[in-house]
C-alpha cells in the first residue's frame, strides 16, 4: 500500500514539476509579446500568446495577464470582438485599474462611449494617481461632444506635466471636434516640436489640414507619418483616401494594398478598395473584394447575397472584357490599315 501510494506521489509531482516548467515557459511567451507590443508587432503579439495558451498555463494572473496583452493586440488590428472577449476573461480571472483603460478604449472604438466613460471612471477610481487616465477620458468626453469636460481633464494633466506630448495632441483633438482648426494645428504643431519623430502627432496633422480642405499638406503629413512608422494601416488608409480625392487612384490603390497587407481584416479597407476598383473599371476585383467584405461581416445573408451576385455579374464583366479587347483589336487594325 505504501509503494502504491509513493508511485501515486511521484507521478503527481513530476506532473506537478511539468505544468510548473509550462508556466515558466508560458510566462516567457507572454513578457515577450510584450516587446512585440512595444514594437507594434501586433500579429507576433497574438501568435506568442496562444502559444502560451496552448501550453495548458494555470497560474491565475498569468492567464489574466496573457488575456490582456492580446486584447491589447486585437485591439490595435480592430479585431474588436475578440478584443472585447480577452479583456472580459482577463477581468473575470483579476483586474487592475489597466483593465479598465484598455476595457475603456474598446468601447471607444467600437462606438459605445457611454460604457466608455464608466470604464475610465473607475479606472480612476482605482488608480488617480495616473495622468494617461485623465487623457483617456478627455478622449471619451470629446466623442460625447462633451468639450467642457474634456478640457478641464486635459488642462489638468498640463497643469501637472506642461510638456506631456500625449496630452498637447488630444487637446488638439478636441479642437478638431469643435471645428477650431487654427488652435488645433497650433497644439499639435506644439507637441511635434517637442517630439518631431512621433508618427502619431503627424497623423494628427494630416487629420487636421484634411478638414481644412488642404490635401496638399494633409498628404505631406501622412507621408511623413509613414515615413517614421511604416506599420500603420491606418496612415496608409487615409493617404490613401487623399490619394484618391486629388485623381491620383494608382497611388491610392498602391496605399489600400499596403494598408490590408499590414491589416488583412479590416473590413473598411476593402470597401474603400472596392470602390475604388469600381471607379477605375477593375469590375472583377471589384466583387472580390465585396465578397470578401461580405464574408468578413459574418453576415450569412449577406454572404450568400454576394455568392448570387458574383455569380450572375461574372459572366457579364468577362463579356465586357472581350468586348473591349476586341474593340482594342479592331482599333489597331484600323490604325495599320491608316494611310
Amino acid at each position: 500500500m505504501f509503494i502504491l501510494a509513493f508511485f501515486f506521489w511521484c507521478a503527481f509531482a513530476e506532473h506537478a514539476n511539468a505544468q510548473a516548467n509550462n508556466d515558466v515557459l508560458a510566462s516567457i511567451y507572454v513578457n515577450y509579446s510584450i516587446r512585440h507590443i512595444m514594437a507594434g508587432n501586433y500579429e507576433r503579439v497574438i501568435e506568442l500568446i496562444d502559444a502560451a495558451f496552448n501550453l495548458g498555463m494555470t497560474d491565475r494572473y498569468l492567464r489574466a495577464d496573457a488575456y490582456y496583452t492580446r486584447s491589447y493586440a486585437h485591439l490595435y488590428l480592430e479585431n474588436f470582438d475578440e478584443a472585447y472577449n480577452d479583456i472580459m476573461r482577463s477581468m473575470e480571472l483579476h483586474y487592475w485599474s489597466n483593465s479598465f483603460d484598455l476595457l475603456s478604449s474598446i468601447y471607444h472604438r467600437t462606438g459605445r462611449h457611454k460604457e466608455a466613460l464608466l470604464a475610465m471612471n473607475r479606472a480612476i477610481e482605482l488608480d488617480d494617481q495616473v495622468l494617461a487616465f485623465f487623457r483617456s477620458r478627455a478622449v471619451v468626453y470629446t466623442a460625447l461632444h462633451k468639450f467642457e469636460n474634456a478640457l478641464n481633464d486635459v488642462n489638468y494633466v498640463l497643469s501637472i506635466a506642461p510638456r506631456c506630448t500625449d496630452a498637447l495632441s488630444i487637446k488638439s483633438s478636441i479642437y478638431i471636434f469643435m471645428g477650431e482648426f487654427q488652435k488645433a494645428l497650433a497644439y499639435i504643431n506644439k507637441a511635434i516640436s517637442i517630439e518631431p519623430e512621433n508618427p502619431t502627432f503627424w497623423a494628427r496633422r494630416g487629420v487636421i489640414y484634411l478638414d481644412m480642405g488642404n490635401l496638399d499638406e494633409a498628404l505631406i503629413a501622412y507621408s511623413r507619418a509613414i515615413d517614421l512608422d511604416a506599420r500603420r494601416h491606418t496612415a496608409y488608409k487615409m493617404r490613401g483616401l487623399i490619394f484618391r480625392r486629388m485623381g491620383n487612384n494608382l497611388a491610392a490603390l498602391n496605399d489600400f494594398n499596403m494598408a490590408l497587407q499590414l491589416a488583412p481584416n479590416v473590413m473598411q479597407l476593402y470597401y474603400y478598395r472596392g470602390r475604388l476598383h469600381l471607379e477605375m473599371g477593375n469590375f472583377q476585383a471589384t466583387l472580390s473584394d465585396f465578397a470578401e467584405l461580405a464574408r468578413l461581416t459574418g453576415d450569412e445573408e449577406l454572404q450568400r447575397q454576394a455568392q448570387i451576385f458574383q455569380g450572375e455579374m461574372l459572366p457579364v464583366i468577362e463579356m465586357y472584357t472581350h468586348l473591349r479587347q476586341f474593340v482594342e483589336l479592331l482599333e489597331r487594325f484600323s490604325n495599320s490599315e491608316s494611310p
